[in-house]
């Protein structure tokens, strides 16, 4: 029975990794430093392409690819005021192309999805 729960399992993660990756589908996508909002446009094979919010593009390998999972109370890290440093907040309100976010430092922004990462762990 274990042996039967564990690739039922497996397979409804295959499935649902598969759902996540297509075309038009929004995602976050590994990047260098972090994972970036960006927009499945082309797959083959386990390699997807990707544009990303702040207008980058990259073929990204299956394993880059995860569902865009923020909603209100995760921790990210935006790009304050679009002047190149990021810094960590809290989502409090998040829509299709904009986060408002509580900085830790105290200061508030309603900024746009791409100046926000979640970094590498």
């Amino acid at each position: 029975m274990k042996k039967y729960l564990i690739w039922v399992g497996l397979l409804v993660c295959m499935a649902s990794s598969n759902a996540v990756a297509q075309s038009g589908n929004k995602i976050l996508a590994k990047w260098s430093d972090g994972w970036y909002v960006g927009t499945v446009v082309q797959e083959d094979g386990d390699t997807f392409g990707v544009i990303f919010d702040d207008g980058d593009v990259a073929l990204v390998a299956k394993s880059g690819i995860r569902p865009l999972d923020w909603r209100a109370g995760t921790r990210v890290q935006c790009n304050w005021q679009g002047a190149g440093i990021y810094y960590w907040g809290t989502i409090v309100q998040l829509s299709a192309s904009s986060v408002s976010i509580h900085y830790d430092d105290g200061d508030k922004e309603v900024t746009v999805v791409g100046r926000c990462r979640t970094p590498l762990e």
